[in-house]
């Protein structure tokens, strides 16, 4: 039997991990009788050979690691397709791969004669510890994957299905020839788009090998008797900064009960906004993770065309943000926009808006008028109100019109928004900015 052991290579913080997966199948082939492995290793990298310690680099490839070097799209998921594409076009696919992360922490051997017992049993994918998402909750809670591998050719028709994290998973070659060589990768810059891609991977293995396809050989997440994996998940809470605090006691109310599990020292989790289909409008190049990211010139969006010229069903629509995009689009098709967009959203579905605010920029152009660096070179002056002129602008960079609350709002109210709040500034300048949520 053929197994080809992958690590997707991010830290190389030490050898240890190379050394002992070598001894794992080592291990395995001097205790199991008439089953022998013929084992390969590689490293497909992230990192470029220059920022890897050669000491470290020096010790993997005396152990038998072949490292290959690729740029990081899709993450680890993209890694391993990227290799898998470059083992099918140098030599051949074998019989099974262990795809693993460079952290993760192997604590007993005897592994890999487990995820083959799994095998045996008729599993084609096998994972370290269960599922962290819910399989009846994919669908319900992803639209926006879905959306997108529809859009890419590769419908996922299944009504729920596991998911395996890439951090460990030992496949077959069917699956590596029949999906993960070929799945549409999520490449956006955040590294959260890689649980898309397992998202989508998941989906995808469902409906060509069904459910019982995938199974585990721990019963805890993240973790079994042999491997413990980093939490890098997309609900991963953080500690909340003095800027932060301050936000929040401005912006939340009540402020007692927020200021209280503050000094409580608990950890306030992201907002996640109900359920359903949220979209980004073309927030400068920059894609979000859990959005449907629209935006004709970035290379990482989902859909890449002018959001005037895109349409969604009636109330198929929970969120739509818009950071820095209407003060580029002329006053008549905004009001279009706007228009069909509280058409699009749902009942109780928000619509959040982030431009620079044409009132409040007055104040520091008429402060500086009399100092030019500022005032043609502060974001906070003419730029804001103007555009940044920078060497390769396009007529996208100009703005096309200055809004304010004071404008904004009676538009919002006027189209049949129920509620229109003014808040604070969440992505650039809060004291230029001005951030409206709207709900239907």
């Amino acid at each position: 039997m053929e197994l080809t052991v992958v690590i997707c290579g991010w830290h190389f913080k030490n050898e240890k991990i190379y050394r002992t997966l070598v001894s794992e199948v080592e291990n395995y082939n001097n205790n199991e009788a008439g089953s022998k492995l013929e084992a390969k290793y590689f490293i497909a990298s992230h990192k470029s050979q220059e920022k890897i310690e050669k000491n470290i680099l020096s010790s993997i490839t005396q152990l038998g690691w072949n490292v290959l070097y690729f740029k990081n799209e899709g993450w680890d998921w993209g890694a391993y397709q990227q290799f898998l594409l470059w083992q099918k076009d140098n030599s051949h696919l074998t019989d099974y791969y262990l795809l693993l992360h460079d952290d993760i922490k192997i604590k007993n051997l005897g592994f890999i004669k487990v995820f083959l017992e799994k095998i045996n049993q008729g599993a084609k994918i096998v994972g370290n510890g269960t599922a962290v998402q819910k399989s009846h909750k994919v669908r319900q809670d992803y639209p926006e994957d879905l959306v997108w591998t529809e859009m890419q050719g590769y419908p996922i028709r299944s009504s729920k299905w596991e998911v395996v994290r890439g951090s460990c998973l030992f496949i077959t070659r069917d699956v590596a020839k029949s999906v993960l060589i070929k799945i549409p990768i999520k490449k956006g810059r955040n590294i959260l788009f890689a649980n898309s891609s397992l998202r989508i991977f998941g989906g995808l293995v469902a409906d060509m090998f069904g459910q019982k396809a995938v199974a585990y050989i721990g019963d805890e997440p993240r973790t079994s008797f042999y491997i413990d994996e980093e939490y890098r998940g997309q609900d991963e809470r953080k500690r909340v900064t003095i800027k932060e605090i301050i936000s929040i006691c401005l912006d939340a109310s009540p402020v007692g009960k927020v200021i209280v599990r503050l000094l409580r020292g608990k950890r306030i989790p992201p907002v996640r906004v109900g359920t359903g289909m949220k979209i980004n409008v073309s927030y400068g190049g920059e894609c979000l993770p859990g959005y449907f990211n629209i935006d004709m010139n970035s290379p990482y969006a989902e859909m890449k065309k002018d959001i005037l010229d895109v349409d969604f069903p009636a109330q198929s629509i929970s969120t739509i943000l818009m950071v820095h995009y209407i003060e580029h689009v002329e006053y008549d098709n905004v009001l279009i926009l706007l228009r069909k967009m509280y058409k699009w959203l749902r009942v109780d579905g928000q619509l959040i808006l982030e431009f620079p605010d044409i009132i409040k920029l007055c104040k520091p152009v008429l402060k500086n008028k009399r100092n030019p660096d500022k005032l043609f070179g502060s974001p906070d002056c003419l730029r804001g109100i103007y555009g940044n002129l920078r060497k390769g602008i396009t007529i996208y960079d100009y703005h096309k019109w200055g809004w304010s609350k004071c404008n904004m709002v009676p538009i919002l109210n006027n189209i049949g928004f129920k509620t229109v709040n003014v808040e604070r500034a969440h992505h650039h300048s809060t004291m230029t900015d001005t951030r409206i949520v709207a709900i239907k």
